[in-house]
């Protein structure tokens, strides 16, 4: 019901018409607090069972293992709910970012299919439906990202974090495609090898193939969630509006990362590879990202390296994988929700009414800005881990799941405490000096909406609210959630006070630490900010490196449409014949070597006369073929082509063919009557083989001739379970309602391909009609400078 709902508001927001394009992110906004209200009812009142999924679900391409099948587990409730509820305000802040544009269907549309595509990857327990889901994430917020298309600048970033995350994509789908076949290697059917809910519960731990994939599931889960070494992409997403970056790029995308590695625990959290890998990931992306937050000026990077840092901070909480670390996890996943988009929002609502997120540039800002200043002050103060808030609570168990596995995790405690102490100063400079601290000069000029203000700051008071009420979460959230969210029993009894047990004392202590330290780095920033930045200017970057492996790239693969395009047409053929009897020579090897088919050679048919002519023709024909090398003008050897095509219809005519001969002749009428028509008025036609080396041409065509020649002589084996022939006579009449075989196999049985073929009729067209359009433009501006 919920991706329906979406997928019709997708199709509405297509509509251009104006009155509903301005109104189409509240209606957005509605319909995502309608469905979050929705799954927290049947989740908290009806129980898990009630939304488990559609049975078998919907069946799509059921023979590849590809269904549509909804997940309902406390996983994907979580996740969902999540998605929804940043969603309302996201959408609602939209409306009064976008007041007084111009309606841009590209922005909502992309805005609300990514909410789509979001929605669609929790909930789906097909592995190929994820897979497409997580694909059509990447795709609409690169849509999102690149809006400001002009700009070199945001085409350059765009670029980046398109091709970083899609290249992520790849790795899941080699993951998801190899786990699919050990599972039916284990036993299980198609449909059940093609579930997560099945592949969980096949014993990985003993099969050697479980390592590879978990390491391509950790690459596709890294890129995707800006993990070391593809780190650097999301601040580069910074370029993409307000509403996007506090939706996409601090609650939903980026977590698509953790949600994919939380989706595999079950199965493979035992793994040693596990906590060796995830544990190293996480604690380094947290530390990198909070110390190249640092060395940031502008408020939207400057949220992004942070927001970095706690995704390395959830990895690094499902490497560890004890109750208290999954605890933590899921806690710390709400927390950062609620805080980081609203201090997004706090940003755009800087820049819009400034013109600037320079940091630098930004102080006493509460004068004019007085409800963004509040939700600052709030969010910032959860971000940094201060009591009574959300964060402090999050971070409280985070250094707790460190504690409590002794000593030998000393470093690790060192590290995030050296993160929260970066963290702590950033977010403080964030959310308090721009509004709090000495006016720079700049002031807000520019008024702000209703609910530019309302909404950051509805979640920077969840924060609040939930940190005082701690019981409030676990009413809202922990019944389901504490039912199954890793497969195991985890409680969600939340406390701001934990007591005076050991690990909660050091926990304590280790936050005030952090705190005095970080206020140390604040109201020393003026003094060490030049030097620290300019540190870090020295180091290589990232993005560069990329950019120059992407334009090698491009023009690698310039150069090769170059050799192709410069080149006569004959040349081009050359290169396409030569590949393909490379392909043919590998494919007639490797039958020969395995032994896999059985070659059934055709015999004449013993009568004299009729072999006699056959061969005659066959002979004819060859030799026409053959003279067209030695033909320089352009109409004869279209002549002797059209008589090679003559020929050929009259073998499928002997042979019973019928269709094939009919269709053959049409061909070579039609291009008789073209070559009759304009063969004879054009100028300058082309000549052939003037280069001298047609002897080489010559010998390629004998040999894919002969390469086709044996291909058609290869016959199914002597013992076959299906034979097509017989599937089409049998239901040819029954399922397509056509008595004609062969023209049933072409519109119906083989109707996707029909619909290719149209498609490519109609891109053609559609370049045709540019083209046109393009010259007739161009022809109109010359006339109006001559004028």
């Amino acid at each position: 019901m919920i991706l329906t709902a979406f997928g019709g508001l997708f199709l509405l927001s297509l509509v251009g018409w104006r009155p509903l394009q301005l109104q189409i992110y509240r209606i957005a906004g509605l319909l995502s607090a309608f469905l979050g209200i929705f799954l927290w009812l049947r989740g908290d009142k009806m129980g898990l069972d009630a939304f488990s999924g559609f049975g078998q679900g919907l069946e799509i391409l059921p023979q590849m293992g590809v269904w549509l099948k909804m997940n309902g587990d406390s996983l994907s409730w979580s996740f969902g709910l999540l998605i929804l509820a940043i969603a309302t305000c996201v959408f609602f802040y939209a409306h009064g970012y976008t007041l007084g544009q111009s309606p841009q269907r590209r922005f909502h549309s992309s805005l609300i299919l990514f909410t789509l595509a979001m929605l669609g990857l929790v909930f789906s327990d097909n592995i190929f439906c994820f897979f497409v889901f997580w694909e059509l994430t990447t795709l609409s917020s690169y849509l999102l990202i690149s809006l400001k298309d002009k700009d070199a600048e945001v085409r350059e970033s765009s670029r980046i974090v398109f091709f970083t995350t899609l290249s992520g994509g790849f790795f899941l789908l080699a993951a998801l495609i190899w786990a699919q076949q050990v599972a039916l290697a284990s036993g299980y059917n198609l449909y059940e090898a093609s579930h997560f809910s099945s592949l969980m519960k096949i014993d990985w731990l003993g099969n050697s193939q479980t390592p590879f994939i978990f390491i391509l599931i950790l690459i596709a889960a890294a890129s995707k969630s800006a993990q070391f070494p593809f780190h650097f992409w999301l601040p580069q997403a910074m370029s993409a509006p307000t509403p996007v970056s506090s939706f996409l790029h601090s609650a939903t995308m980026v977590k698509a990362g953790i949600f994919l590695l939380a989706r595999f625990y079950p199965g493979f959290g035992m793994l040693d590879l596990w906590s060796a890998t995830l544990i190293p990931l996480g604690i380094s992306t947290g530390l990198i990202s909070a110390l190249l937050a640092a060395s940031e000026k502008d408020l939207k990077k400057i949220l992004a390296w942070t927001t970095v840092s706690v995704l390395g901070t959830l990895t690094f909480l499902l490497g560890l994988g004890t109750p208290l670390a999954l605890k933590a996890f899921i806690i710390l996943l709400f927390a950062h929700a609620l805080y980081k988009a609203s201090l997004f929002q706090i940003a755009g609502n800087i820049e819009k009414s400034c013109g600037t997120r320079d940091l630098d540039q930004l102080g006493g800002l509460y004068s004019s800005l007085k409800w963004t200043g509040l939700a600052a002050s709030l969010a910032a103060l959860s971000a940094a881990g201060a009591p009574p808030f959300f964060g402090f609570i999050g971070k409280e168990l985070v250094l707790k799941s460190v504690i409590e596995r002794g000593n030998a995790e000393l470093i690790l405690l060192l590290i995030l405490t050296m993160m929260n102490c970066l963290l702590f100063a950033m977010t403080i400079l964030v959310g308090f000096r721009a509004f709090w601290g000495r006016s720079m000069g700049i002031k807000g000029k520019k008024s702000l909406a209703f609910s530019m203000s309302f909404a950051p700051l509805v979640l920077a008071v969840a924060g609040l609210a939930i940190g005082l009420a701690p019981a409030f979460f676990e009413l809202v959230i922990g019944r389901p959630t504490h039912s199954e969210f890793f497969g195991i029993i985890i409680p969600l009894k939340l406390s701001l006070w934990h007591g005076v047990e050991s690990t909660a004392l050091i926990a304590l202590g280790l936050s005030f630490f952090a705190f005095i330290v970080g206020g140390l780095l604040v109201f020393n920033f003026d003094r060490w900010k030049k030097s620290y930045r300019r540190f870090f200017q020295r180091i290589p970057d990232s993005r560069a490196v990329l950019s120059s492996f992407l334009n090698t790239l491009h023009s690698i693969f310039w150069r090769l449409s170059q050799i192709q395009l410069q080149r006569s047409l004959s040349s081009y053929m050359l290169y396409m014949a030569s590949f393909l009897l490379i392909i043919f020579g590998s494919v007639a090897i490797k039958i020969y070597a395995d032994k896999t088919f059985d070659f059934a050679l055709f015999q004449l048919s013993g009568n004299l006369e009729t072999d006699t002519f056959l061969s005659i023709l066959l002979i004819a024909t060859c030799l026409a073929a053959t003279s067209i090398i030695f033909i320089y003008r352009f109409i004869v050897a279209a002549i002797i082509l059209g008589l090679v095509g003559a020929s050929l219809a009259v073998l499928f005519a002997w042979f019973g063919a019928a269709d094939l001969a009919f269709t053959q002749i049409l061909a070579e009428l039609l291009i008789a009557v073209f070559v009759a028509t304009f063969g004879f008025k054009l100028k300058d036609l082309p000549t052939f083989f003037k280069d001298g080396i047609w002897f080489p041409r010559m010998l390629l065509a004998i040999c894919f001739g002969i390469c086709l020649f044996f291909l058609t002589l290869i016959g199914p084996p002597l013992e076959t379970e299906f034979i097509a022939r017989d599937f089409y006579l049998l239901n040819a009449l029954d399922s397509a309602f056509g008595r004609n075989v062969v023209n049933v196999i072409l519109v119906d049985f083989r109707a996707l391909d029909t619909l290719n073929e149209v498609i490519v009729v109609l891109i053609a067209a559609i370049g045709v009609t540019a083209l046109r359009r393009s010259k007739s433009k161009s022809l109109r501006l010359k006339r109006g400078a001559e004028q």
